[in-house]
């Protein structure tokens, strides 16, 4: 559903996607670094570099992967959104898109709904998620047990698209995973590969199973 910033401000608790929607900001895992900056900084000519030699110096330079120019680079942007944040009815919009959920083969459905109801033209995106949802079903997987939530999102930042988790009805998480564009030139590729893959909690599973195998 949301875009991968979105995803780490409120992935995982209604509390948290209420926050985010609330003060209609896209920089909640940069709130702790922006305390550390000041605006007026940013205003300046040249902000990213000055603003990376204070990340630097706060011992910063390095965080989650990300160099000082990188952390600037994001937080540069977050001052800008903030700048921009969307009105009253925008908000109200993302609102009903985020309360979205519905098992996976009723999500196109759901999504159009939406779509209609709000004067949107999605039908580009909803025809590749209906196709994606035809193909896990000519796969043999029971997309009526599988939910769709608008609001979900894994709180990492080299996912790209497509994430999804495997729980427990406790929701207690034994599987997640997605797809991540990105991750290899975080780690120093030279060109850009795709990837899909997946992380298994084995001592969650294995609780669970007894230990067998």
């Amino acid at each position: 559903g949301l875009p991968p910033h979105c995803h780490r401000a409120g992935a995982g608790s209604v509390p948290g996607r209420d926050t985010f929607l609330t003060e209609a900001q896209w920089a909640a895992r940069e709130a702790e670094l922006t305390e550390k900056v000041s605006i007026e900084l940013v205003a300046e000519s040249k902000s990213k570099v000055a603003l990376a030699m204070r990340l630097r110096i706060a011992g910063l330079e390095n965080s989650g992967g990300r160099d000082a120019g990188e952390i600037a680079d994001r937080l540069i942007a977050r001052f800008d959104a903030a700048e921009i944040a969307p009105d009253a009815a925008a908000l109200a919009t993302l609102r009903d898109f985020l309360a979205i959920r519905a098992p996976l083969n009723a999500a196109a459905g759901a999504l159009s709904d939406f779509a209609d109801a709000n004067g949107l033209d999605l039908s580009g995106a909803i025809a590749g998620f209906a196709e994606r949802e035809a193909e896990m079903d000519r796969a043999g997987v029971d997309t009526a047990a599988v939910v769709y939530d608008a609001a979900f999102g894994r709180a990492l930042d080299y996912y790209t698209a497509l994430v999804y988790e495997i729980s427990l009805p406790d929701g207690l998480v034994l599987v997640g995973g997605g797809r991540y564009d990105r991750l290899l030139t975080m780690l120093g590729a030279k060109t850009a590969m795709p990837g899909v893959g997946f992380s298994v909690w084995l001592d969650r599973i294995g609780a669970l199973t007894g230990g067998a195998a």
